[in-house]
């Protein structure tokens, strides 16, 4: 079970005036939303004492429990789904947010954040985080709760866009938190469900200019959902904080607006992945372990000595940035022997999310001294050595290397 608890809150006034207010409220706001919301709902001023206990004891709820329970809704921007609801594990879940729902979230927001209302709106799907609960506080005090980010477990909700951006590579985001009362309510509009939140901008600045015009959204089937569902749960159970850190640089990439920003982020985290206290040849270490583990999981129509290359190439456009070199421009792109120009960073990117997701799946390779021991040095006792004659050399110097 979850819990959120009040971080810090602007202090109320506990004068006369303030508690007349309080008992203001209590005595005529709210009788006059639940008459409101039953003539909505029921669309008739008939009173019906089971239609309208369905009402009143979601108000009774709040007043008299200790703790609250709620869902975490986190609408999901720009990516299409195939399915309406789909379970990835006990308590997490991707559902597709009804009508009534999307009307009941559109209004809540924060000022601070300054989040376009139509990328707020550009979401069929949320991801839906259950068995949550706050402690009981007066109404004020939650209003205040639920609009303070840093209440809200945003880690998880990163992990997970980290697993979705590892198995899609797809740009998306979010823009809003949203808590969704499970069997309480401390306020009613209209027929609108009693749902509360905050917005927060957490998507790549471009998706502002124009970008709900575009036609080709990405879809998900469930297929691919349910793999998103296993790496998630791989993050959430990995050990080894390098794991973690990885992961947030993966995030940081799909944020960028800059391409140097991109490839730095990107490198950072193949370094947090596969680097060891000795950073002698870092480079060469680097691009042999991912060639590596490009032999144990398939790195889509690259061999071990292609995959071996690319990171000599975009590490030497990240040393060009990093110097300051006026020849960064000459390496920003890759050129593959087909003559294709792939640029460096989105190379970079995509050799994070491989590097990730390899090692999600084989735990005992986090170790990078692994990888050397078993794919590396393995080979040469094995008798099993790459056609690629400068990978072979840094294999069988890499005992002195190390």
């Amino acid at each position: 079970m979850g819990h959120l608890f009040p971080q810090a809150f602007i202090s109320k006034k506990e004068g006369t005036d303030f508690k007349e207010r309080q008992i203001k409220i209590s005595v005529y706001l709210i009788p006059s939303e639940m008459i409101d919301r039953y003539i909505h709902i029921y669309k008739t001023c008939e009173y019906l004492e089971n239609a309208f206990q369905k009402i009143y004891e979601p108000y009774e709820h709040f007043i008299f429990h200790e703790m609250l329970g709620f869902e975490i809704y986190v609408p999901i921007l720009f990516l299409k789904f195939d399915f309406d609801e789909i379970i990835l594990d006990h308590n997490t879940a991707l559902k597709k947010m009804d009508e009534l729902f999307q009307l009941s979230r559109a209004s809540i927001g924060s000022y601070d954040e300054g989040v376009h209302k139509r990328v707020l709106s550009a979401a069929t799907h949320a991801l839906v985080l259950s068995g949550w609960e706050v402690k009981n506080q007066d109404e004020w005090t939650l209003s205040n709760l639920f609009g303070e980010i840093s209440v809200y477990p945003i880690n998880l909700i990163d992990k997970f866009f980290a697993a979705l951006r590892i198995v899609t590579g797809h740009y998306t985001g979010y823009a809003q938190i949203i808590i969704k009362p499970k069997d309480w309510a401390h306020d009613y509009k209209a027929d609108l469900e009693p749902i509360h939140g905050t917005s927060i901008k957490a998507y790549p600045d471009w998706f502002g200019r124009d970008y709900w015009n575009n036609k080709n959204i990405p879809e998900l089937d469930k297929i691919i959902a349910e793999k998103v569902g296993k790496i998630y749960s791989g993050l959430l159970n990995a050990e080894e904080n390098s794991v973690d850190l990885a992961a947030k640089r993966l995030n940081l990439c799909f944020l960028r607006n800059d391409e140097q920003d991109t490839i730095l982020d990107a490198t950072i985290g193949l370094e947090t992945l596969l680097s060891d206290d000795n950073r002698q040849e870092m480079t060469h270490k680097l691009a042999m372990r991912i060639g590596a583990l490009a032999k144990l999981s398939y790195f889509p129509s690259k061999s071990p000595c292609q995959v071996f290359q690319d990171i000599k190439d975009i590490y030497s456009y990240r040393s060009a940035i990093v110097r300051g070199s006026t020849k960064a421009v000459k390496k920003r792109e890759i050129i593959s022997v087909t003559n294709e120009h792939t640029p460096a960073s989105s190379m970079a990117v995509e050799y994070l999310r491989f590097t990730l997701n390899t090692l999600i799946k084989n735990a005992k390779y986090r170790d990078p001294k692994k990888i050397d021991e078993d794919l590396l040095l393995g080979n040469i006792e094995d008798g099993e050595k790459c056609n690629c004659s400068e990978l072979e050399k840094d294999i069988e110097g890499l005992v002195s290397i190390k």
